[in-house]
């Protein structure tokens, strides 16, 4: 509770100076909602409560993180405080308010942030009470309803109130106490947050100054929360809970640990707000995933693992995802899953690739997708395995002499009575230590030019081989190969029928290409923010690199090129979720061969702008330049997706000129 001040008489918070109300001032800011009407955000409040991953500790941190780079955010008490009553309180009561309400939308799936400092000169218009500094609960409620009707349009968040037995708030929102020896419940749920209103005492003066009002972002333990406080909402405060008892009253107090806890004043919990945004008849396995909520469960587990030896790994990665629904977003319902479609996926993807690129395997289906076109209970049971992060698939085309060309594919199958013999090798692929299944492309029976059958294994199918080869990127998967000869499986392994296997190839592949040229630009924009970041710190011939221009124009370049790639690839994704998988083949054999190209060049001038260290492993940019060089050859090689572009936009004959095949 820095900047607490004490004035003889006039107890309130936060007085290093005082300031009148005048009313100048609060005519001007009325004045400026009348002429720039409150128009804060530009969203749609779409799927209302079935949108939100409800993650409050999420939502919290991701506006955290806005308000550092500059973005709306949360509001800061400082930016108010002119427009309280200098015989009154302080602001800390609306702008946590505004904070929570804030949080919500965050936790809904809002995208948009509301604009603090507009919304807040509202609340003062509607509630002028506010500004006297002195806020009840049945202000601090009236305010609430005011935000919701407005901010929360398609939302009705139940609010519980609970206080201390020894509360110094008589409104009649204050009816509901806690059990003096059990205390106030703090613990936070899914789709909760909780407002703390503590009393600050000067045990000295002998005298209560007033009430402060924070965020409740976690509970640590029994003992310990974690707050946000609107003196300073981007920094988090740990606070242990102590129980205080005497003859006639029991208070549970708040003191920082270690050192700090001397401070000045103590701290006395008084009212707990409780804004939920489910009822009793809706449970996590009810709602839907949104794509907002889905980016912060992303970076939640990305905060989990980082520094760890399983932050690249898939496997682990699904596992703990699958708490939140990420093996399943692209699946169908009737898998479990969410039903996202191509257009809600690629910026899952981005966001996915801005932590690091081998996350490229940790989002949806991935290669279980081909199995959504067979009936067959088994291969159901394995997609729904992946939907609960239970299962995770390999795939295996490439062969080392014939590459991906179907046609040349040496690969066989042979139709014997109950099932297949299968013989062949396939080389450079990945997954094969961390899959449960592979699905392997053969000829199919009889050879026949051009036609694939496809067939799913266990890993540890008897007579599969694998062998381990070591690569110097997306090293999240293992690399290598696998062996069959003369391997006899079930007829349950085919997927699909005879011959059906191209098919499966070709519309797996427009969909999974574009999602790893979104990852891949995703690990580009992550290194453009290093680099601003580079060029804005450090300092060569008196002053920052940034000055130089030529840096500057790099990096307007990189992200003008990789928004581009984006819109094409939303483009491509519509045709996709359209169904007009013809229209959509050149627009994803772009993306792939531009994007990533254009991906791995922005990468690799943000190497240059560390100059030695971008070589070292202080930073992550070497091998983001490394992991989209691999990505540029896996699934596709950019000079295959250029010709892919010229055949499909100018005609099939110049691909007939460069195999010598008909189509």
């Amino acid at each position: 509770m820095r900047g607490m001040e004490k004035k003889e008489g006039i107890p309130h918070l936060n007085r290093k100076t005082h300031f009148t109300v005048f009313p100048e001032i609060l005519f001007l800011s009325f004045i400026i909602l009348t002429l720039f009407p409150i128009n804060c955000l530009s969203f749609d409040c779409k799927d209302s409560l079935e949108a939100s991953g409800l993650l409050i500790e999420e939502a919290i941190s991701d506006l955290q993180d806005k308000s550092v780079q500059g973005n709306s955010g949360f509001a800061v008490a400082s930016d108010f405080k002119c427009l309280i009553d200098s015989q009154g309180g302080g602001p800390c009561a609306s702008v946590t308010a505004f904070n929570a309400i804030q949080s919500l939308r965050r936790m809904n799936g809002e995208t948009e942030s509301l604009l603090p400092h507009k919304v807040i000169l509202q609340t003062y218009s509607y509630l002028p009470e506010l500004l006297k500094g002195r806020v009840s609960n049945q202000l601090l409620l009236e305010a609430f309803k005011f935000y919701q009707g407005r901010y929360l349009p398609n939302l009705d968040p139940d609010i519980s109130i609970e206080v201390s037995p020894n509360s110094i708030d008589q409104s009649e929102a204050s009816a509901t106490k806690w059990n003096t020896n059990k205390g106030p419940n703090l613990d936070i749920t899914d789709g909760e947050l909780k407002i703390l209103i503590y009393q600050v005492y000067d045990p000295d003066e002998g005298y209560l100054i007033g009430r402060h009002f924070v965020l409740l972002k976690k509970r640590e333990s029994e003992t310990s929360v974690t707050i946000v406080d609107p003196n300073k909402p981007t920094e988090d405060y740990t606070y242990v809970i102590k129980k205080e008892s005497d003859l006639d009253t029991t208070n549970f107090m708040l003191e920082r640990p270690g050192s700090v806890a001397s401070a000045q004043y103590k701290y006395t919990l008084d009212t707990v707000f409780t804004l939920s945004l489910l009822n009793e008849t809706q449970t996590t396995e009810t709602k839907e995933l949104s794509v907002e909520s889905a980016k912060l469960a992303i970076s939640h587990i990305a905060k989990e693992l980082k520094d760890s030896q399983d932050f690249t790994s898939p496997t682990k990665w699904r596992e703990l995802g699958a708490e939140y629904g990420l093996p399943a977003l692209d699946l169908p319902n009737e898998y479990g899953g969410a039903n996202f479609s191509a257009k809600d996926m690629l910026p899952l993807f981005e966001h996915a690739g801005e932590y690091d690129l081998n996350l490229r395997d940790v989002l949806g289906g991935a290669h279980v997708r081909p199995l959504l076109s067979s009936n067959h209970p088994e291969h159901q049971e394995i997609i729904r395995k992946v939907a609960h992060g239970d299962a995770y698939i390999a795939i295996a085309i490439t062969e080392r002499a014939q590459g991906s060309h179907m046609r040349a594919m040496n690969s066989v199958s042979q139709k014997v009575p109950g099932g297949y013999v299968i013989s062949g090798s396939k080389f450079y692929n990945a997954r094969f230590s961390q899959a449960s299944h592979v699905i392997i492309f053969t000829q199919a029976p009889n050879q026949t030019s051009g036609k694939l059958n496809t067939f799913i294994l266990p890993m540890d199918y008897p007579g599969l081989r694998v062998q381990q080869l070591n690569a110097p990127g997306l090293n999240g998967n293992s690399f290598g190969g696998l062996a069959f000869d003369s391997l006899f499986i079930p007829d349950s392994f085919l997927i699909g029928e005879d011959g059906m296997g191209g098919k499966l190839f070709r519309e797996h592949f427009l969909y999974w290409r574009l999602m790893q040229s979104a990852a891949a630009i995703g690990t580009a924009k992550g290194a453009l923010k290093q680099m601003a970041e580079r060029l804005k710190t450090r300092l060569a011939f008196g002053g920052p690199i940034g000055r130089f221009t030529h840096l500057q124009q790099q990096l307007a370049e990189h992200t003008g090129k990789l928004e581009m790639a984006l819109a094409l690839a939303r483009n491509a994704a519509d045709l996709i979720d359209s169904g007009k998988i013809i229209e959509a083949t050149p627009l994803v054999s772009m993306v792939k061969a531009e994007g990533v190209e254009a991906a791995w060049k922005a990468t690799e001038d943000a190497v240059k702008a560390f100059g030695a260290e971008g070589y070292t492993d202080n930073t992550d940019l070497f091998q983001r330049m490394n992991d989209i060089f691999g990505l540029r050859i896996a699934d596709g090689t950019t000079d295959v997706m250029r010709s892919d572009v010229v055949r499909r936009v100018y005609g099939q004959e110049f691909w007939d000129m460069l195999t010598g095949e008909s189509k």
